[in-house]
């Protein structure tokens, strides 16, 4: 038998917009599902799955109820029948969970139908969209974030400075004391994909045979024997053959770098982190205490300022703002165009290759 919620204000007259991931999870943590469609926006697997975990707790206390949960994937379904199945009433239940993974996949027609589900949504139903990244140049999109039922979250990692600090914080959560200057090498190592962080904490914990309440110190030599530098590496090489302007050796970088598992998107994130180090380093040297303050506030650790300060000194300004530039309108083309996304990166590094 179906249950249908006393009426559309358990969620209360509005979403308000939602400023942030950590006020996100905040409101979370205070109010439950405060919203009845929410739209969790961002690449960060790490942070949508801990986002969806959160939301379910909250819309299932007692655990998942199979009967009234429901995923989908924008693409197999069209957004009318989305619409359709969140007006579908709870079973025994007064509650319902729908999450919609790669919203980004559907068209402008399914954004308006979405768009009209907000007008009338059905109390019960806690719908979840989720999407890699939006266009919010298309009406239907802006019209759905913008409206008054719908909880709309940009969901972003810590900024590479406060990279460490959360390193520290997950370690101490698996049951390991990781000091700073660890931290920031497991972060120089792996980037700033949470996702990747925390597999290889877990997988340092697994060394080092830490498990939740414990605090077993982590050592250098124990982070060397479980994490690779083989991506740090790789993408120094990257930025030091673009320096050189020597296009075809950069052109093969990035090619080892995608047969080993990294997305053009990847890469180009790399090396906007790279070209935003740099350019934060260009022009204080690798001493002194205004050159580490510049490091903590680009995310270099300690050990690495003297190498990024001597690559930093092979660039003019001018050609880190054009490297920066070109990166992000390079990310824009890989997230919207329809090409290959190898064809934009060879692009791009052909462009920097020729830049002065």
């Amino acid at each position: 038998m179906a249950t249908r919620a006393k009426s559309s204000s358990a969620y209360g007259k509005s979403a308000e917009k939602v400023d942030g991931t950590r006020n996100f999870f905040k409101r979370v943590s205070a109010e439950g599902a405060f919203s009845g469609i929410f739209i969790l926006e961002g690449e960060e697997v790490y942070l949508r799955d801990l986002a969806l975990q959160r939301l379910e707790a909250a819309v299932f206390p007692e655990g998942r109820d199979s009967l009234n949960f429901e995923r989908l994937t924008a693409g197999d379904v069209r957004g009318g029948e989305v619409c359709n199945t969140a007006q579908t009433l709870p079973m025994f239940a007064t509650r319902r969970m729908i999450i919609v993974s790669r919203a980004q996949a559907f068209s402008a027609a399914d954004w308006a139908a979405l768009a009209t589900y907000v007008d009338n949504p059905e109390p019960a139903t806690v719908l979840v969209l989720c999407a890699d990244s939006l266009d919010k140049r298309l009406k239907p999109i802006k019209a759905l974030i913008d409206a008054a039922g719908a909880g709309h979250v940009v969901l972003e990692a810590p900024p590479s400075h406060e990279l460490a600090g959360w390193i520290e914080k997950r370690a101490a959560a698996k049951g390991m004391a990781v000091g700073r200057d660890i931290a920031a090498e497991i972060s120089a190592s792996i980037g700033g994909s949470l996702q990747q962080l925390d597999n290889t904490l877990e997988r340092v914990a697994l060394y080092v045979g830490a498990k939740p309440g414990d605090r077993v110190p982590v050592r250098s030599a124990d982070v060397r024997e479980v994490v690779p530098d083989v991506r740090v590496r790789s993408v120094f090489e990257l930025v030091d053959q673009i320096m050189r302007r020597d296009a075809s050796g950069a052109l093969l970088t990035a090619r080892l770098l995608m047969e080993e598992g990294e997305s053009p998107i990847g890469i180009n994130a790399m090396l906007a982190r790279q070209a935003r180090q740099l350019l934060g380093l260009s022009d204080v040297g690798s001493d002194g205490e205004a050159a580490r303050e510049a490091a903590r506030l680009v995310g270099v650790p300690p050990f690495k300022v003297a190498e990024v300060s001597r690559t930093a000194r092979g660039f003019t300004v001018r050609r880190l703002r054009h490297l920066l530039s070109r990166v992000a309108q390079t990310d824009a083309k890989l997230k919207s165009s329809r090409l290959d996304e190898s064809v934009w990166m060879e692009s791009l590094i052909f462009d920097l290759c020729r830049s002065r």
